[in-house]
C-alpha cells in the first residue's frame, strides 16, 4: 500500500490500515491531544510514545518530536 492512498487490506498477513513508506512497514496511532506513536519496527525506532504502548518499548531507538504531553 502506498503512504496516503487512504487503501487498506484485512488478512493476508497484514494489519488492516498498516502502510510500508519506501518498503519500510509503518504503524502508528494519533488521539489528538492525548496521544501520537509512529513506530518503523523493521528499524527498531519510534517516533513520539504518547501514553508508551507496549509496542513502542521494544524499539531500540525513540526520537521526540517536541514537548507536548501527548508525544513524551
Amino acid at each position: 500500500m502506498m503512504a496516503g492512498s487512504g487503501e487498506s487490506e484485512a488478512g493476508g498477513g497484514r494489519k488492516k490500515g498498516a502502510m510500508k513508506i519506501e518498503g519500510y512497514p509503518v504503524e502508528g496511532l494519533s488521539i489528538g491531544g492525548q496521544e501520537t506513536c509512529v513506530i518503523f519496527p523493521t528499524l527498531k525506532i519510534a517516533f513520539d510514545i504518547g501514553r508508551c504502548p507496549q509496542r513502542a518499548i521494544g524499539q531500540e531507538f525513540l526520537f521526540i518530536s517536541h514537548g507536548h504531553m501527548d508525544h513524551i
